[in-house]
């Protein structure tokens, strides 16, 4: 007598659920995916408004592991990533100090969401876009299921996966977990980002630069990016501290400010952007990291990964799927 295949709903379709969802599908699992978003990525995103393009979310991302530089080596061959290697150092008080050596620094090309969508084409499933998850409910005999913002309830998954930042699942659960504690305890800090195109362009020898002083923490011309149009737009990057301070306040405000402590870090006098605008990443930079890189509860079938479970990074997103997928698929095929 042949094994029931698992079903299995992945909730977040940016790295990590992504990954969850390549893994549990070449297993043998069925697997169904659910995101707000229009599409696949999370904060691995762009921004475009007319002819200009921005990474206004993730700059970049390395590889440490053995696993994920195999992906990004694929990423590679498929010509979805490149290397990234800039003008880049501090800036503080108007000085640029240029930074030597350190990891290979990646990129999707044509733009930062590219490795995503590399990695959404590789197995089947369905992914629904523009669905939001509103609540979880589970019971012995049927398993999961999932209400989504439009009234659909999706029904009879044995496994939950999680991608998304622990806040947004807390509302979802309509059931007492062991894991309320661990969401509830979560710290995940806002980064506002700012977008700005100046015409004519700066006159900035440097490409990035790690801020060291005031509102800002990064700063980078978009365009020293492979594959990016060659226009003079900018991405600017807000520390956690001042993102936390001003979390709830208009973007125009925040876009206005930000521009104005770029160029009090460069220490010169301002010159207004031809175009601007601000996003504010809500869940950007965790503080707070879960001991094994995931979590789950084989009892019901609940699993929670993503980069804030194991240190923020692209490659953090990667291997805390990659952790708890391992425990799914032994459990599942015992």
């Amino acid at each position: 007598m042949s094994k029931k295949t698992a079903r299995v709903a992945v909730i977040g379709a940016g790295v990590s659920g992504l990954t969850a969802r390549r893994i549990l599908r070449s297993a043998g699992a069925a697997v169904d995916t659910f995101d707000k978003g229009r599409g696949p990525g999370g904060r691995i995103s762009r921004r475009r408004e007319g002819e200009y393009q921005f990474d206004h979310g993730t700059q970049y991302f390395t590889a440490t592991s053995a696993e994920f530089t195999a992906l990004v080596k694929r990423w590679q061959e498929q010509s979805v990533v490149v290397p990234w290697r800039p003008r880049i150092g501090t800036l503080q008080d108007g000085r640029w100090t240029e930074k030597h050596g350190g990891p290979e620094r990646y990129v999707g090309v044509p733009a930062m969401n590219e490795p995503a969508r590399a990695l959404a084409g590789e197995v089947d499933g369905k992914i629904n876009y523009q669905c939001r998850i509103e609540s979880l409910q589970h019971a012995p005999q049927s398993g999961w299921t999932l209400g989504d913002d439009s009234g659909v309830q999706h029904e009879g998954y044995d496994w939950v996966v999680i991608s998304t930042p622990p806040a947004q699942v807390l509302p979802m659960l309509k059931l007492p977990s062991p894991v309320r504690p661990i969401l509830g305890g979560a710290v995940i800090d806002p980064c506002w980002a700012v977008m700005a195109v100046f015409d004519p362009a700066l006159e900035i020898e440097w490409d990035a630069a790690f801020v060291q002083k005031g509102p800002l923490s990064w700063a980078a011309r978009n365009g020293s990016k492979p594959g990016r149009p060659d226009h003079d737009a900018w991405v600017l990057h807000a520390t956690a501290e001042w993102s936390r301070r001003f979390v709830e306040n208009d973007k125009e405000w925040v876009a206005e400010q930000l521009v104005a402590a770029f160029f009090d870090a460069l220490a010169r006098q301002p010159q207004s952007p031809s175009w601007r605008a601000a996003h504010r990443w809500r869940y950007a930079r965790p503080r707070t990291q879960l001991p094994d890189g995931y979590w789950w509860d084989p009892a019901v079938g609940l699993g929670l990964c993503g980069d804030w479970c194991i240190g923020g990074r692209v490659e953090s997103a990667f291997s805390s799927a990659r952790l708890l997928c391992e425990q799914i698929i032994a459990r599942i095929s015992a």
